[in-house]
C-alpha cells in the first residue's frame, strides 16, 4: 500500500470534501481532531451545515480558490440576504426613533 504524505490541516483552511457517493462540497475546517482512528475534521459547508469527516475525504486544498475567485452564486445570494436583513433592521430602528 502506498503511503500518502501526512497532510497538515488547521482551523480556517478552505478545502473541498467528498461527503458521500461523489457529492463534493466546499468547506471550512472548524476543528482538527486526532484520535486513535486517525485524523478527523469538523467542517462547515453550505448554509449552516456541519460534518465530522475523516482526512481521506478531503479531495483537495482550496488555496487555489483565492486566485480564481470562486464561491460564486451561493455566496452572492447569502450576501444579498444579509444586506436585506440589515436594511430592514435599520429601517425599523429609524421608524422607532421617529415614533412611528
Amino acid at each position: 500500500m502506498l503511503s500518502q504524505p501526512e497532510r497538515k490541516f488547521k482551523v480556517g483552511d478552505k478545502i473541498r470534501v467528498n461527503l458521500h457517493h461523489g457529492k463534493t462540497e466546499d468547506a471550512v475546517v472548524r476543528a482538527v481532531i486526532d484520535d486513535k482512528e486517525g485524523l478527523k475534521l469538523q467542517v462547515d459547508f453550505g448554509y449552516e451545515q456541519t460534518a465530522l469527516i475523516h482526512a481521506y475525504q478531503v479531495v483537495q486544498d482550496q488555496r487555489y480558490r483565492s486566485r480564481t475567485g470562486g464561491g460564486g452564486r451561493r455566496r452572492r445570494y447569502i450576501d444579498k440576504r444579509l444586506r436585506l436583513v440589515r436594511f430592514r433592521q435599520e429601517l425599523q430602528r429609524a421608524l422607532l426613533s421617529v415614533g412611528w
